[in-house]
This record gives C-alpha cells, sequence and structure tokens, in this order.
C-alpha cells in the first residue's frame, strides 16, 4: 500500500487508473470467491474527478488519495442497505448516511469500491448467509476465510483492494485475519469511531467492539492507524468528520508522520516499563487452558518466542503465563480457572440468555452452514427440560461426558434474567478483569504473545460446532484491549505429522471435530496473537512489527488470468 500511496502522491499513477485496475481485479476475485455483497456506484468516475481537481490546482492530494478500499457490509454507508445476511432487512430502506470511520477514509481521499459478505447475522466465523452465499478461502477453495469479517479477509488476500474495514467483537477481525494471512489490529473500544454501523447481536454485555482495518503488513496497519488516531490531525472528532461538504472533503493538509517522534514515544513507552532497573516483560502463552491449540498454532508461538528472545533478550525479559496464573490454586466446578473466565465471556455475548440472537432468526432461513448453531439457540424455547439438561448436575454431567467446553456454554445461557443476577454478572466480569489489569502491572508486562487461534482456517462445517473455539480472541473483547494478528509463516508437514501424533481428543466430542478441522491444512496461513494493555495499541503495533521482522511471513497470492485461479495457493 505505501509503494501505492507513494505513486499516487508524486504523480506517476493517476487515481483513475489504479481504481480502474482494482475494481477489475476485484470483480475476478468475487467471481471465485463469493466475497461480494454489492459494488459502489461509479467509483473510477469519483476517482477521475479527484484526478481532474489536483491536476486544476483546486485541491491538494488528501493522504489516501486514490487508494481503492472496501468495507465490510454492517457499516452504514449512504443508498446502500446494510442486511447482515438476515432476509427480514430487505424491508427496510437503505442507509440515510455513510458512518463516521469510512467517511473519515473518504475524506483523506480513499475511494470505496464494494461492501463484503458476512455472516447470517454476524454471529459465527463461516461467511455464509442464505441472501449472498458463502464465501471461500482464497488459499483453500474448501475451506471458510473465518468471520465475520470473512468477505473482507478474502477479497484483500486475494488483491481485490488494498485495505479493508472490518469490526470485532469476539475475534471478527483477528480470526479471518489468521484465516487468510492478513495483519489486523483490534483497538480498544472507542478509539476508532463505532457509531453507524450495525454491530450484529441486539444484546451485548460487558464487551471491546472495535472496528479496524485489514492490511498485508504491520507498516500499513501502523499508517492507517496512526492516521486515524490523529498524530497528525488531531484527536478524532466525529462531527468533524462528518460535516465537510462537496469536494472540498478532499481537501486536506498532506499527511507527513513524523518517524522521530514514534521512535521518541516508543522509547518513552519503554522508559515507562522500566521499574526499578527492571526489564519490560513480554508474556507469552502456548494454550489459553480452556480450548486446546493444535500443534501449528501451538508452534507458531514456540518458533516466535524463540526468534524474540535471541533478537532482543537484551530489551525485554520474556516469561511463560497462563490464564491460572490469575488466579492460583482456584478451581471453577473443579476446571481450571479459565473456565470460569470462558463462562463470563460466553454470558456477556449473551446477556438475555440468547433470546436475543435467538430472535434474529425468526421467519428467517437458516444457512446451510449456520442451521447447528440456531438449531442450538432455538431449543431453549422447547421448555423446562431444556434449562434442567443444562443447569442440574446430572445434565452437566452428561454435557460434560460430550465435552467439558461445551458444558461450560451451555451452562452460560441459563441464569434468572433478573437484576440480582444481572449485577453478579457484572461484578464477575469486573473482578476478572481487575485481576487481568492487576497481574499485567504487578509484573511490569509490556504484551502478550498467543495464538492466533484453535486452527488454521478449517472447512465451513465446522465454525458452528466449533464456537467455544472463540474464547481464544473473545478474552481480549472481555478485557477490552488491543490485540492484534501477524501471519508468521505457513503450515507444514510436521505441523500435520504433529497433529496426528501428539493431538488428543479423549472422548471429548468437541476436540475430535477441531482435529478433524485441522486435517489437510498444509499451506494454508499460519499466524501468532499480539495483545497490549488497554489503550496502548503503539505497544501492540511494536512488537507486531519485531514478529514480522524475524518471520517468514506468507507470499502473496498470484493471480492467473489465464487459469483464473490463484498460482501459490494450496
Amino acid at each position: 500500500m505505501l509503494g501505492l500511496r507513494g505513486a499516487l502522491q508524486n504523480g506517476q499513477l493517476t487515481a483513475r487508473d489504479v481504481v480502474s485496475a482494482y475494481v477489475k481485479r476485484a470483480i475476478q476475485v468475487d467471481e471465485k470467491l463469493n466475497c461480494i455483497t454489492e459494488f459502489i456506484r461509479n467509483p473510477i468516475e469519483r476517482a477521475a474527478a479527484l484526478d481532474e481537481e489536483v491536476q486544476a490546482g483546486r485541491m491538494r492530494r488528501g493522504p489516501l488519495f486514490g487508494i481503492p478500499f472496501s468495507i465490510k457490509s454492517n457499516f452504514h454507508v449512504e443508498g446502500y442497505y446494510t442486511t447482515n445476511g438476515l432476509a427480514s432487512t430487505l424491508r427496510e430502506a437503505p442507509q440515510p448516511e455513510t458512518c463516521a470511520l469510512v467517511q473519515f477514509l473518504i475524506n483523506q481521499g480513499a475511494i470505496p469500491i464494494c461492501l463484503t459478505n458476512v455472516p447470517q447475522g454476524l454471529l459465527a466465523y463461516v461467511t455464509s448467509n442464505p441472501l449472498h452465499g458463502t464465501t471461500k478461502n482464497p488459499w483453500k477453495l474448501t475451506h471458510t476465510p473465518g468471520g465475520s469479517s470473512g468477505g473482507e479477509a478474502a477479497l484483500i488476500a486475494a488483491g481485490g483492494a488494498v485495505f479493508g474495514v472490518g469490526n470485532d467483537l469476539v475475534g471478527s477481525l483477528r480470526i479471518p485475519a489468521a484465516f487468510c494471512g492478513l495483519t489486523t489490529l483490534k483497538p480498544s473500544q472507542n478509539r476508532l469511531p463505532e457509531r453507524g454501523m450495525n454491530a450484529g447481536p441486539p444484546e451485548v454485555g460487558q464487551l471491546g467492539l472495535s472496528s479496524g482495518f485489514f492490511t498485508r503488513t504491520v507498516e500499513e496497519q501502523n499508517f492507517l492507524l496512526r492516521l486515524v488516531f490523529g498524530n497528525v490531525y488531531g484527536p478524532l472528532d466525529e462531527h468533524r468528520l462528518r460535516n465537510v461538504p462537496g469536494l472540498q472533503q478532499y481537501d486536506v493538509q498532506p499527511n507527513v508522520i513524523q518517524q522521530n517522534d514514534i521512535q521518541q514515544n516508543d522509547i518513552q513507552r519503554e522508559e515507562d516499563h522500566r521499574r526499578n532497573g527492571q526489564l519490560p516483560v513480554i508474556l507469552y502463552m502456548y494454550n489459553d487452558e480452556f480450548s486446546p491449540v493444535v500443534p501449528s498454532n501451538e508452534s507458531a508461538v514456540r518458533t516466535v518466542i524463540e526468534e524474540l528472545t535471541i533478537r532482543h533478550e537484551a530489551e525485554f525479559e520474556f516469561r511463560k503465563f497462563c490464564l491460572s496464573d490469575l488466579a492460583p490454586g482456584e478451581e471453577n466446578n473443579g476446571e481450571d480457572y479459565s473456565f470460569k473466565i470462558a463462562e463470563t465471556l460466553f454470558k456477556n455475548v449473551m446477556p438475555d440468555n440468547g433470546n436475543g440472537m435467538s430472535a434474529l432468526y425468526c421467519n428467517e432461513p437458516w444457512d446451510k452452514f449456520m442451521w447447528l448453531f440456531i438449531f442450538l439457540l432455538k431449543m431453549k424455547s422447547l421448555g423446562w427440560w431444556v434449562n434442567y439438561i443444562t443447569s442440574s448436575t446430572l445434565g452437566q454431567r452428561f454435557l460434560k461426558w460430550i465435552s467439558p467446553r461445551f458444558a461450560c456454554l451451555a451452562r452460560s445461557t441459563i441464569r434468572p434474567n433478573d437484576d440480582v443476577a444481572s449485577e453478579a454478572h457484572e461484578l464477575e466480569t469486573e473482578d476478572i478483569r481487575n485481576r487481568w489489569t492487576k497481574h499485567w502491572h504487578d509484573n511490569n508486562v509490556f504484551a502478550l504473545v498467543c495464538p492466533s487461534f484453535i486452527t488454521p482456517a478449517q472447512p465451513p462445517n465446522y465454525p458452528a460446532k466449533l464456537a467455544t473455539g472463540t474464547f481464544m480472541t473473545g478474552l481480549f473483547n472481555l478485557f477490552d484491549v488491543p490485540a492484534g494478528i501477524v501471519p508468521v509463516g505457513r503450515v507444514s508437514q510436521q505441523d500435520e505429522v504433529a497433529l496426528n501424533e501428539r493431538f488428543e481428543t479423549r472422548s471429548d466430542k468437541l476436540l475430535k471435530w477441531q482435529k478433524e478441522a485441522a486435517q489437510n491444512t498444509r499451506g494454508l496461513p499460519n499466524a501468532v496473537q499480539v495483545v497490549a494493555g488497554m489503550g496502548r495499541e503503539e505497544d501492540c503495533l511494536r512488537v507486531m512489527r519485531m514478529i514480522e521482522d524475524v518471520s517468514e511471513g506468507v507470499p502473496r497470492l498470484t493471480w492467473d488470468p489465464a487459469a483464473r485461479t490463484f498460482l501459490n495457493a494450496q
């Protein structure tokens, strides 16, 4: 992106030529992947108008002048529908105005070219719905790109736009980025403007919802986030962004990111962490103790930590971390403390016991890859005996026999729906957050490196079965801390051998499904997740850059126009 931006800024390329090329590529990619729901009208004409204004001297080039980008279709764009893959929303009118974040990008000269596909109701990490169909992963067409921002990730990974805009509630940016070999960062809530989008679930508890970007590199991520955070332009003000009329909306000061200032900020943050002569600590976690990760994803963390330790041992101390460190010796119904955190997370996803989610699918056709998820939501309407199975001692024993993780998920949907129970849940959430913050502060923690997800990209029939896997990403929405994804390589033959030899499923049905989902993934992207303290996105980006520097990364997919396929995909 930055090289293309330079060519546009110095006039080597015109906005019209760049947008024309990307629109053509987006059409080709969509034919293969089914990732686009609507094309934005007249993007080439808009780009030509920008060129004309610049050439006539009536405006300066904005920092994103002429760069084509795509938008997750739950963001409001004036004149377009926001369906979230639900047929009932077609009765609603198109959106009357564009959301603040997208308008800000347009104000800087970027050109939106399309809206991208999402799961039905946004409540899954398989991008499929009855309105627009199923989106495929460009690395392996039989696999999902993840979700809920899966259409975005598939398009960007395939080269159909320069960068993409999505959002993240329980991993909706990070899972697709990991599955498609892209970089992303979920900021803390409200670091980017959230107004003007349909977030999905009608009721969400104490979870940080954040918008973010899909890019190919950490430096591109850094550029976009600093632009919006106000490194040059000052604090983000939604009113300022939304009230710039006509072509004057593109007339902004040239973007000048002061590298010396960035380096000075990095130095200052490290000095803040050097208390009493101690080095700042980078924690690493191989497993979340709730949903075991497959060997490929664990190996990615091990390799990264080994390289970081060699390169940066003079700057940071590296220390292993487990979630049980937050509550030494404590258990939850005989289970690890991670199960208590997981139950709290799932209660926040469904604070009304899942009733609002279930209502989303009333009078809706069920997507073929969502039916199990929707069926389990609808089971609550069958009455007292379902509540008995999920909440009684005997029922919990039966569910644990299926899978302890499934029992935990079921338990989170059953509780008294009254003020006392809600207050108790809020206190429980606050206690877990406080433990996390205290551990972070007491141990002088700078960042955490952990698995990106429980598996690489999965076939589309597995995400509904493995919904509990979102604990690995949703955990950091619960803490409302920045979390990013960095591609570090591809799944190897050794990873596949280790999966079959070392990944134990015992009698756990969910673990058996997880092992099945991770079969035949050699060559698919592999990534790690980086987490920083609340509001410390810059720290997260710093460690992401360090990891990118020591990692193999993933190659760009090469499109063969004659064969109409990707040459270096699996």
